[in-house]
């Protein structure tokens, strides 16, 4: 027996992942310190003393995105630091953090961002462009 599923629409498509990321954000070039670290202590200890944050937030996930590359100009010789996502518990969470990124500002080690899908990304960027 051979059971077929209607087709999905992409714009149906877009909206489950935009959803199924929702609590997701991504933190941006903290070291890597071995390649074997614990991304969800080392995450919590940076919101806890870059940001202050002394409510309970659980995280579900977090590891690191992309492979290792090679060191750039940039990376001052300690190699290209990769983002780490995390899957909060709550949406609150996310809220309280990023309410909190304000004290990143002045700092130009450390930033946070949300997770997008591609297409949205992408979508932006032309809107930005377009502005301009």
């Amino acid at each position: 027996m051979v059971i077929t599923l209607p087709l999905l629409d992409p714009t149906d498509i877009v909206d489950l992942k935009c959803r199924s990321t929702r609590d997701n954000i991504i933190i941006h070039r903290i070291a890597q310190e071995s390649p074997k670290e614990d991304c969800t202590s080392l995450a919590l200890t940076f919101l806890q003393t870059k940001l202050e944050i002394k409510d309970k937030i659980t995280i579900d996930r977090a590891h690191r995105l992309r492979r290792i590359r090679a060191p750039s100009e940039h990376d001052k010789g300690n190699g290209r630091s990769r983002p780490i996502i995390l899957k909060l518990h709550q949406f609150q969470d996310k809220i309280t953090i990023l309410s909190k990124v304000g004290k990143l500002k002045g700092t130009v080690s450390f930033f946070i961002s949300e997770q997008f899908p591609p297409q949205i990304v992408k979508k932006n960027k032309n809107k930005n462009r377009d502005r301009e």
